[in-house]
């Protein structure tokens, strides 16, 4: 029986992991909950406190609460610098030509043959299965569809406009931050995004730190999980003061402003084409929500990695490796010193926007939570709450 409960906790722990993990992902596993969840939203709490129960108003809340999620941000030049300037690793000349290479018909092939079927089309309605049906006619002159858009410096109407959904995740479904907003976006738009994808998945591992373990190859949550898990027992076994600060972020995906992502990509050594090739892909992007089997007015998206967009993972981890930086510069934050580990400390774990930190005392926490404030002034994001958990307090200094 005790062997049987064993596996039983281990099974629950694994289906956790992979509903985290896959919840990151377009993967058949997120669709499936997609189409799962489709739900008429009947009232709404707005920012005023205000319940909405009118059809009208709901429409109306539910176009104004994205239009102004994905519009310009406030941000601070100085801060901006600031962590931009704490990036220290850097694509290699050699990287930075392989990714400024011209896009080709291989490449749009293998970013086209990767995508699932059964998957909901964008606005033109057309599957990855046309595509796969019809590729030998349709690659070259989608080839030079993409030539076009790079050479005007955006895409075609038609392709840049997504389909918003929304996935309740958790809590209050009158809550419109409780619901996750994924872009259906068209396949010619997302091979080209597949493709671009590809290109970065070959150097991401060398520009992002060891602390994020979402996106980078060879690296996954349970990364986390067993350092956290680790850290605990260690100071626990030896009365060591620890604590864990879990730092959960708001809307972080569709916050992050587009200047620092600019920002961002020149001080990895990003080359011009690749960059621009980015600005193709949001240059004057817009979007409507569907909701209540209604479809909004479209707006133009200003902030924010579209969710459901192949590439937006990279993109967003990027945008958050100048704080893990900042973080793990400050010498006034102080980690906890592991056996084997040359002396050096670890601070901090990171999977996609959610940033736990591990620190031994006060003034580590303050200093810690003085830079996540100064990186949201910075980034355009915003932090949700923060969780402490102390470990042996009495010998916190």
């Amino acid at each position: 029986m005790k062997e049987l409960n064993e596996k039983s906790k281990g099974i629950l722990v694994r289906s956790r992991v992979q509903h985290l993990e896959e919840n990151e992902k377009c993967t058949r596993y997120f669709f499936r909950k997609l189409f799962r969840s489709q739900q008429q939203i009947n009232t709404l709490i707005n920012e005023n406190g205000e319940e909405l129960n009118n059809s009208q108003q709901i429409d109306a809340e539910i176009y104004g609460f994205y239009k102004k999620l994905y519009g310009n941000k406030q941000i601070n030049k100085e801060e901006m610098s600031y962590f931009l300037s704490k990036l220290t690793n850097k694509l290699t000349e050699r990287e930075r030509e392989n990714l400024d290479q011209e896009i080709t018909i291989d490449e749009m092939t293998k970013a086209m043959q990767s995508m699932q079927n059964n998957k909901a089309p964008g606005l033109d309605g057309l599957p990855k299965e046309f595509y796969s049906t019809f590729w030998e006619i349709l690659k070259g002159p989608l080839l030079q569809v993409y030539k076009e858009a790079f050479k005007e410096g955006k895409l075609p109407s038609v392709m840049n406009q997504g389909m918003i959904t929304l996935l309740h995740k958790k809590g209050p479904q009158n809550n419109l931050k409780n619901w996750r907003p994924l872009t259906l976006l068209g396949i010619d738009t997302k091979i080209l995004s597949k493709v671009l994808f590809f290109r970065m998945q070959t150097v991401i591992s060398s520009i992002i730190g060891k602390e994020q373990t979402c996106g980078v190859p060879g690296r996954k949550m349970t990364d986390s999980l067993a350092l956290i898990r680790d850290t605990y027992l260690y100071c626990q076994e030896r009365k060591l003061p620890l604590s864990i600060l879990g730092i959960d972020l708001e809307k972080a995906f569709d916050s992050v402003d587009h200047e620092f992502l600019e920002g961002i990509l020149c001080h990895f050594n990003f080359g011009n084409v690749f960059i621009n090739w980015i600005r193709v892909l949001y240059n004057e992007c817009r979007s409507s929500v569907v909701a209540n089997r209604k479809v909004t007015p479209p707006f133009t998206v200003r902030a924010g990695v579209r969710q459901g967009c192949p590439l937006s993972p990279l993109l967003f981890i990027m945008a958050m490796e100048p704080l893990a930086c900042a973080l793990r510069q400050n010498k006034l934050i102080k980690g906890i010193i592991p056996p084997g580990n040359y002396g050096k400390d670890v601070k901090l774990t990171m999977y996609m926007d959610d940033l736990t930190l591990l620190v031994v005392d006060n003034s580590s926490i303050k200093e810690s939570l003085k830079i996540c404030e100064r990186f949201t002034v910075a980034s355009g994001m915003k932090i949700n709450k923060t969780k402490i958990l102390l470990i042996n307090s009495t010998t916190l200094k």
